[in-house]
């Protein structure tokens, strides 16, 4: 209580929203460009359900059930914020995938390399984006890209933001 109340500060303006996103050729290109099985991985779920990079490398097998298509992104022992996750069917190309990675798996994680869960994704990413010459892509693009490809095959605002667990006015 060393002040009676708390001085007015201006905020500097919102920033632009970042649009930024994948085209499906460039979505090719950063695949193809990925030379890791876990890195790969991550940019197909990805790219496929819109989950963010903490929901991905928090994914345990536990909960992507392949034999129904589904994958729970919700994390049982975190507390719930604003970013939520969802519960997301998955395509046939996706469910290959998990199930070929889920064969090879060492740990309960789903994006894991040499033998322990990956924890940061930064410089596997950062290079892969480097070599399919895509340098200004983030993880969270690949948010993006996943909203923006649902939104071109003519899903509904409220269908993606439902999907990607994302509020309609984002």
């Amino acid at each position: 209580k060393w002040i009676e109340k708390a001085p007015h500060v201006e905020l500097p303006p919102k920033s632009q929203p970042r649009d930024k996103f994948l085209t499906y050729e460039q979505g090719q290109m950063f695949s193809h460009a990925a030379h890791r099985p876990h890195i790969k991985l991550f940019i197909l779920i990805g790219m496929t359900t819109g989950a963010r990079r903490g929901a991905i490398l928090d994914l345990a097998w536990t909960r992507v059930n392949l034999d129904e298509g589904v994958i729970d992104f919700h994390y049982p022992n975190k507390f719930i914020t604003k970013k939520r996750r969802s519960v997301v069917p998955i395509r046939q190309k996706l469910i290959t995938a998990l199930r070929e990675a889920k064969s090879m798996a060492t740990t309960t994680s789903v994006i894991e390399w040499n033998g322990k869960p990956v924890k940061s994704i930064k410089t596997a990413f950062q290079k892969t984006a480097d070599r399919a010459g895509l340098p200004w892509c983030s993880p969270h693009v690949l948010k993006h890209t996943a909203i923006t490809w649902l939104a071109k095959k003519g899903w509904s605002i409220e269908g993606i933001a439902e999907f990607t667990e994302t509020s309609t006015e984002t």
